[in-house]
C-alpha cells in the first residue's frame, strides 16, 4: 500500500508552539482532516489509550464541528485511540473510535476504517464508495487487470 504522507523524512519533526502564546490563546493541532466537496467534514483526534484531549483542544474541535453543522453541512468529530509503542507508526485506519459527534448512533469501539466506510455508505459519498480502495481493490490488482485487458484487446 502506498504511503500517503508526503514528507516522510520529516514525520518525526514536531511543530514547537513555544513563543506563540497570547494569554490563553495558543495553537493546537488536529491529527487528521478529510473534507469532501465542501459538503462533508471529518475531524479525527487520535490519543494513546484512554488519554483525553485537553479542554482547549476539545473546545476548538467542537467549535469547528458546530460551525460546519450550522451551515447545513455534514460533519463528524471522531475521537479515537491506539495502543502502539512510541517507536511504532500509528495507522489511522486501525485506531478505535472512542467518541463521535454526532452522538445519534453508536459507533464506539469500531475501527476507524470500518466507521468511515459505514458513514460513506450512509451518506452516499460517491468519491469514497466508488473508489478502488473502498471496493477492496488495491492499485497493484488494478494494474494487473489493465495489463490483462490490454493483452485481450491486442
Amino acid at each position: 500500500m502506498k504511503d500517503l504522507q508526503h514528507s516522510k523524512e520529516r514525520i518525526n519533526q514536531s511543530v514547537n508552539f513555544t513563543g506563540f502564546k497570547f494569554g490563553k490563546v495558543y495553537p493546537s493541532d488536529i491529527d487528521a482532516v478529510i473534507e469532501i466537496d465542501n459538503e462533508f467534514l471529518f475531524l479525527f483526534e487520535v490519543k494513546t489509550g484512554d488519554i483525553q484531549p485537553s479542554a482547549g483542544q476539545k473546545y476548538m474541535l467542537e467549535n469547528i464541528y458546530k460551525n460546519w453543522i450550522e451551515k447545513g453541512k455534514i460533519a463528524y468529530l471522531i475521537y479515537c485511540s491506539h495502543n502502539t509503542k512510541p517507536n511504532e507508526e500509528i495507522f489511522l485506519k486501525d485506531c478505535i473510535v472512542k467518541d463521535v459527534l454526532p452522538k445519534e448512533e453508536d459507533y464506539l469501539e469500531m475501527d476507524v476504517l470500518s466507521f468511515f466506510k459505514m458513514i460513506a455508505n450512509k451518506h452516499k459519498i460517491n468519491k469514497i464508495i466508488e473508489s478502488k480502495e473502498f471496493k477492496g481493490i488495491d492499485n497493484n490488482d488494478c494494474d494487473k487487470q489493465a495489463f490483462i485487458n490490454n493483452l485481450i484487446d491486442v
